[in-house]
């Protein structure tokens, strides 16, 4: 289980590579300085840069991935094995909290 929040107020994508001081480094697309990344580019490690400059859209996969599992999990039967197999992809942790939560959201607009 990734723990996304750790993630909130991230430079947000796109990313690309640039120059800063005259090293290879990370770039957002407003042009705000991301990381420097190295010395100098290792053409071995193509694969690692595209990593990365995708960081922030494979962030937002995971978040949509997440969001979806848990619409799925919610309109599930509790007792079932689907609900509980998504809650132990989710994080049963992450999963009872937002449960917590919404249970006593609900409870606020019933009185």
């Amino acid at each position: 289980m990734i723990d996304t929040d750790k993630y909130e107020g991230h430079t947000p994508a796109p990313w690309m590579m640039g120059e800063y001081k005259g090293r290879p480094s990370i770039h957002a697309g407003n042009k705000t300085f991301v990381r420097s990344i190295a010395r100098g580019l290792n053409p071995s490690q193509i694969a690692d840069h595209a990593l990365l400059l995708d960081a922030p859209l494979l962030l937002e996969y995971v978040k949509g991935l997440t969001k979806t599992l848990e619409l799925i999990g919610k309109n599930m039967p509790y007792d079932s094995w689907m609900h509980t197999l998504i809650k132990d992809v989710i994080g049963f942790e992450k999963w009872q909290a937002k449960e917590w939560r919404e249970m006593a959201s609900e409870g606020d607009e019933e009185e």
